[in-house]
């Protein structure tokens, strides 16, 4: 008797601990959400869900969803229970949840991480992961995704990436993703955009470079050498004074768009660079018919700096601070046809450009009338005082007698 009652108990116990864990798991909600204007879907929702590590885990209700996404939650890492809960998980939005380690396991094919913490990203396989979205997160190193082969599009933008490699940014980094089709790197604050190794990204069409405060002294069009089918290009807000083009078809032989708003283009450098790209077939995109800043035309919806303009460019938040060793080129070479033409030359022996030798006749004009203006105004003061002298003698001095000497 006293047996059947100690198993009786130890049952009660069980079923307890069972109704608990019932309780306590957490269950998403199936909900249509809405991320941008055009994309929009259905996911099972989790909200408000808080865990830090060193916590118990919370407990999730055993689905097969396959999109799930974490609204309004602070989680400093995914729990080890909740992919194991979600076996045929695909596509995981995670954003804003001051995530600060992220790890993507099992069928998994595309999460978006944004504006978290993220430092460190962990994939477990990854032969499934297509895309990832981390934009807005202070990675500075891309660890497992450099080694994801799988991964088509990959956004980076608003990271870290180039701060740990003194502003710079080189290809070399993506020399294993074989299969990127889309690479976002905008607003990294990084100067320099390199390839020095030469890598070949064979698959790439859109590269995304916009709201990064390029210094174009070491900006060659050459390190797009290595992307064959590369389409698209976007420059955008990137506050270039300069761009050396040839034949834009040499290194970029399938571009079929490109977004140069935002530059700081002189407008005859502009009004020649739209020209090469019409004739190349290179569609500009990003103009608009908007009102441009004192000291600045407008040439087909893109806003350019007036030529003989002196006034510094229009800051740009992205741009940061110049440095005692960088030093601004200005927007005054233009593009190079191939054909050797002499041209003035400076002291140091570099070739002076059609609106420097422009620039530097007019000054000369202004000098030659400013000291002949001079002359004038002193000639006349010395007249006027010469004649307000000799009124003056005249009014004081007895009428002259009829000798003819005597004013001698």
């Amino acid at each position: 008797m006293y047996r059947r009652y100690r198993i009786n108990a130890a049952l009660v116990v069980a079923l307890c601990l069972c109704s608990s864990i019932a309780v306590d798991a957490l269950k998403c909600t199936e909900e249509e959400l809405m991320f941008d204007q055009d994309d929009s879907s259905r996911y099972c929702v989790f909200r408000g869900v808080r865990w830090r590590p060193g916590t118990p885990e919370p407990v999730f209700e055993e689905s097969t969803a396959v999109q799930v996404a974490f609204v309004d939650s602070n989680l400093t890492a995914i729990p080890e229970n909740f992919y194991s809960r979600f076996p045929r998980l695909q596509i995981l939005r995670v954003n804003n949840a001051s995530l600060e380690t992220l790890k993507i396991m099992n069928f998994v094919r595309k999460v978006y991480a944004e504006q978290n913490r993220i430092t460190l990203v962990h994939i477990a396989g990854g032969q499934y992961l297509k895309e990832l979205y981390l934009k807005d997160n202070p990675i500075s190193s891309l660890g497992d995704i450099a080694k994801s082969k799988s991964v088509v599009v990959l956004d980076l933008s608003g990271s870290n990436i180039a701060d740990m490699n003194q502003d710079t940014v080189d290809f070399k980094a993506f020399s294993q993703m074989d299969n990127l089709t889309e690479l976002y790197l905008s607003n990294l604050e990084a100067h320099y955009f390199e390839n020095e190794n030469d890598v070949t990204l064979p698959n790439l069409k859109v590269l995304d470079l916009s709201g990064n405060p390029i210094i174009p002294v070491n900006f060659h069009l050459n390190i797009f050498r290595g992307m064959p089918k590369l389409e698209e290009l976007s420059l955008r807000d990137s506050g270039m004074v300069d761009l050396s083009i040839s034949n834009i078809r040499d290194s970029l032989p399938a571009l079929k768009r490109i977004n140069i708003a935002g530059t700081n283009f002189r407008c005859s450098f502009m009004k020649t660079l739209l020209a090469h790209l019409n004739e190349k077939d290179v569609e500009v995109i990003g103009a608009t018919q908007v009102k441009c800043d004192l000291g600045y035309d407008q040439v087909e919806g893109l806003c350019c700096k007036s030529d003989g303009n002196f006034l510094p460019p229009p800051p740009t938040s992205s741009q940061k601070p110049m440095t005692g060793s960088e030093t601004s080129v200005d927007s005054t070479t233009p593009i190079h046809t191939g054909t050797n033409t002499e041209v003035p030359k400076t002291d140091s022996g570099v070739p002076k450009t059609d609106s420097e030798t422009s620039e530097e006749g007019s000054s000369l004009t202004v000098i030659i009338v400013s000291v002949v203006a001079v002359i004038v105004v002193l000639a006349v003061a010395a007249f006027v005082g010469i004649y307000l002298k000799r009124r003056s003698e005249g009014t004081h001095k007895p009428v002259p007698r009829n000798d003819p000497n005597e004013n001698l």
